[in-house]
């Protein structure tokens, strides 16, 4: 796994009320209409911070593509549950990123077949990669002494 975490949360559309708050707790989802990617119900990470909350959820559509989310929550559909990062935002962006409360984070895990023929630009880019987290490892350590 990649030596950071990410943060959950939902992108909503920035008129919808849950859009003024700093975070969004597992009752404040309950008569929102959610899009939540199909690889998270799998592992039921948000399933297990809401809690007994999640059985109230009214999840109307699952996304393997946070874009595809994201252009429904443009519409107003609903909000999306998400990772941060995963979307560009600026000042001009039709929805925002609230965090969830309490804090919930993931790993970013990074894979590829075993025995995969690579591209030369592969090879580059996954050399650059474990060169990145090695040091990123010595930094750590040098950081706990």
């Amino acid at each position: 796994s990649l030596p950071y975490q990410d943060l959950w949360g939902i992108y909503i559309k920035k008129e919808h009320p849950l859009a003024l708050k700093e975070s969004i707790t597992p009752q404040d989802l309950i008569d929102v209409p959610l899009l939540c990617s199909s690889q998270e119900l799998k592992y039921k990470q948000i399933e297990n911070w809401a809690n007994s909350y999640f059985s109230k959820y009214h999840i109307i559509a699952t996304y393997n593509l946070i874009y595809n989310a994201t252009l429904m929550v443009e519409q107003g559909m609903g909000a999306a549950l998400a990772i941060e990062h995963l979307v560009h935002i600026t000042p001009e962006s039709p929805y925002a990123f609230i965090p969830l409360s309490p804090v919930t984070t993931m790993r970013t895990v990074f894979a590829w077949k075993k025995y995969q023929i690579l591209t030369k630009a592969e090879e580059i880019f996954l050399n650059e990669l474990s060169s990145v987290l090695e040091k990123t490892k010595s930094w750590e350590a040098e950081d706990k002494k």
